[in-house]
Order: C-alpha cells, then sequence, then structure tokens
C-alpha cells in the first residue's frame, strides 16, 4: 500500500489497542468484553476524553483520575504496538482484502501475548473466535484467487504448525502448554495462506517455529536473571491486603512461550516474500 494508506492505518491500530485493552482487562476473569470502559481498580466509568489512545495514558501520569492508583504501562504500549502492527500489514500487503484479515490476526496476537505474559494463559475466549471469523475471511478472500488450493493451504498450514506443538506438549519434559498448540491453529491458519505452494507452507512454519524458538530461550534467560536479580511490582490488584506486590507470574515461572511464537510469526508474515 502507498504511504498515505499506510499513514491512516495507525489511528486506527491505536484506536483498536484502546479496545484491546478492555478485551486483556476482562476476558482472564470471565467478564463481559462488552460494556462500558471503566478503570480496573476502581471500577470508576471512563468518559471518552480519558480513552485518547496513549495520551489519556500520559496527561494522567499513569494514574487512575479518581482513584489515583498506578495504572500499568502496558495500556499505551498495547495500543502503540497494536499500531505498529496495523502499520506493518498495510505496508505488507496491496490490497485491503487481505490487509484486513491480517489486521485482526496482529490485534489477536497482541490480545493473546499480553493476557499471556500477564496472566500466564492464552484464552479460549479469544483464540477460538478468531479462528472461526479468519477461517471465514479466509474463504472469502479466497474467491480472488484458486479458492482450493489458497484454502486447503491454509488448512494445512494450521495442522502442521498445532500438530508439531502438540507432538511437543506431549513429550515427557516438553514444557509445552496445550494453549500454545490451539493458537498454533490461528498462526498456522495465515501462514499457510500466504505462499503459493505446499513448501512454501513448511518453510514459513518451520521459520515461524525456529524463531519463536529462539526468542523463547532469550526470553528465558532474561527471566532467569531477573528471577535473581529482581522483582517487578505491576498493576495493583484490589484483591491483595494493602502493600502486597502482585507478581508477574513469570517471575516464579518460565517465560510463556505464546508471545515468543506471536512475534515470531508476525516477524514471518513480514518475511514471507523473501522466504517463499
Amino acid at each position: 500500500m502507498d504511504a498515505p494508506a499506510i499513514i491512516a492505518s495507525i489511528p486506527l491500530g491505536l484506536l483498536v489497542g484502546t479496545m484491546l485493552t478492555m478485551i486483556i482487562d476482562r476476558v482472564p476473569d470471565d467478564l463481559p468484553v462488552c460494556g462500558r470502559p471503566r478503570c480496573p481498580l476502581c471500577e470508576h466509568h471512563l468518559r471518552p476524553i480519558e480513552l485518547v489512545p496513549v495520551l489519556s495514558w500520559i496527561g494522567q501520569r499513569g494514574r487512575c483520575r479518581y482513584c489515583g492508583e498506578h495504572l500499568t504501562v502496558a495500556y499505551p504500549l498495547v495500543e502503540i504496538v497494536t499500531a505498529a502492527s496495523f502499520a506493518m500489514a498495510t505496508a505488507r500487503f496491496h490490497t485491503w482484502w487481505v490487509i484486513v484479515p491480517f489486521w485482526l490476526f496482529f490485534a489477536m496476537l497482541v490480545t493473546v501475548s499480553t493476557v499471556d505474559i500477564f496472566r500466564y494463559r492464552i484464552p479460549d475466549r479469544v483464540v477460538f473466535p478468531t479462528l472461526l471469523v479468519s477461517f471465514v475471511a479466509i474463504v472469502v478472500v479466497s474467491q480472488h484467487v484458486n479458492a482450493t488450493s489458497a484454502i486447503s493451504r491454509a488448512v494445512l498450514g494450521a495442522v502442521l504448525f498445532s500438530g508439531v506443538l502438540f507432538v511437543l506438549s506431549v513429550m515427557p519434559g516438553g514444557g509445552m502448554g496445550f494453549g500454545d498448540v490451539k493458537l498454533a491453529l490461528v498462526l498456522g491458519l495465515f501462514l499457510g495462506w500466504l505462499p503459493g505452494d505446499v513448501s512454501g507452507v513448511v518453510v514459513l512454519v518451520f521459520v515461524a517455529l525456529t524463531i519463536g524458538s529462539l526468542l523463547g530461550a532469550v526470553m528465558g534467560l532474561v527471566v532467569g536473571f531477573l528471577r535473581v536479580r529482581m522483582q517487578r511490582e505491576i498493576l495493583p490488584d484490589p484483591d491483595l491486603e494493602e502493600g502486597e506486590l502482585l507478581l508477574l507470574p513469570w517471575t516464579k515461572q518460565p517465560f510463556p512461550f505464546g508471545p515468543s511464537l506471536a512475534v515470531a510469526s508476525m516477524a514471518t508474515v513480514m518475511l514471507s516474500n523473501s522466504l517463499t
């Protein structure tokens, strides 16, 4: 796409990022994703002026206007990363009927990664609806090309990616969560849709798995260092006693693999032309 389209995708990504923060807050606690935005701490309903992406968090100095409690920097980061991913997808592809499904894909990656980092699980309420909507979108969009082969490659990618992770998850000492296996269905669906032949599907899945494994290993070393050297205070939890800290789960456990897979898949999408 041309520069104006890429620039226009950035504010859209920021707005979508704001909506994603509400999903990230509510889905892990099985709360309805619809409804008025609220502070996750005091649950005071927020006005539109308090929902301006990034600027509201900066203007309020990272605190709730009503209860004064600290709000994690994850909020503006989610908005910024979503905007960047939308711009990347717009720059990578040349037609809107391909760009929009990848906006959905990248938004899901941001959501799942954030939940996995903070809650150490991948929510089915995000993965399965995304899988269904993505498959329908791919079927519809594939009518512009060789529909049967494009859909078949997408399904192959989903089965291949999730199949490899499933084997790893059932191996003794594999350390692979089943949430990663389910996430891989969506990752493989999009990676399989990109190339023009079966060999390309295998290459992209292999590259994503390799990059994800390397990232996971690096983050494991970093977290191991942090576990020894420090503890990190994050979003205060109203259920905790006063003065008690809520620690990131991965200060006590291995870094979750989901974010590494998400970043690896996003990178593979952006490099796919050079890889196949």
